[in-house]
């Protein structure tokens, strides 16, 4: 049995056409991924843009300090507009990791005291690129819990806030706002520090 899932359109139109595939056991998962999809855009993209006349809220949004569906907002909504991003200054640097979506900014930010103008985003949030060798005395600092450690890899975290599980369909699903902090072989002597905005599910 198909199941048709129509996406509303939104900048850049990566949505803007129906898309059909099979509801069954089998692909749970690409079909949560798929639903998920269009339950943001269908509910963050006409909420007030965190971007004001000048710059967004860098900080705000590595830092966690924004509602979950203002970040879903910004990111699938203004951020997706190629001349606004030009209108700021804002430059996409290539680069040879795949998960990883790097700009440059048009002026530096301070996270928490550390200077920095380029941001990566990744799957589910934003992380700051840190002039930063020695992540684990700042994942102290920030209250951070290591969960990984192998000398070359470090993982922190932090839970933020968490909703209580919604049930759809058979699914139950809710929102959860971590700090992270991670280092990556792409970014050697860096460490990226962050928020994860990530729609839950069991």
């Amino acid at each position: 049995m198909l199941a048709l899932v129509r996406f509303p359109a939104w900048p850049g139109h990566i949505f803007g056409k129906p898309l059909q595939m099979e509801h069954s056991s089998m692909n749970r998962t690409k079909y949560f991924s798929v639903v998920m999809a269009a339950i943001v855009v269908s509910l963050f993209l006409d909420r007030p843009s965190l971007a004001s006349e000048t710059l967004p809220e860098w900080v705000k949004m590595i830092e966690c300090k924004v509602a979950f569906e203002d970040y879903m907002s910004f990111v699938l909504g203004d951020f997706q507009d190629e001349k606004l991003k030009a209108k700021m200054g804002i430059k996409k640097i290539q680069q040879d990791n795949p998960f990883l979506h790097e700009y440059e900014l048009s002026q530096p930010i301070k996270v928490y005291g550390h200077e920095t103008r380029r941001v990566v985003f990744n799957s589910a949030g934003i992380m700051a690129v840190l002039d930063e060798k020695a992540p684990l005395p700042l994942a102290e600092k920030l209250g951070l819990n290591v969960v990984v450690n192998t000398g070359t890899k470090i993982l922190a975290t932090r839970t933020i806030s968490e909703t209580k599980p919604e049930t759809i369909g058979s699914m139950k699903v809710w929102r959860k706002i971590s700090q992270d902090l991670s280092t990556v072989s792409s970014h050697r002597d860096k460490t990226l520090l962050g928020c994860t905005y990530k729609l839950m599910e069991k």
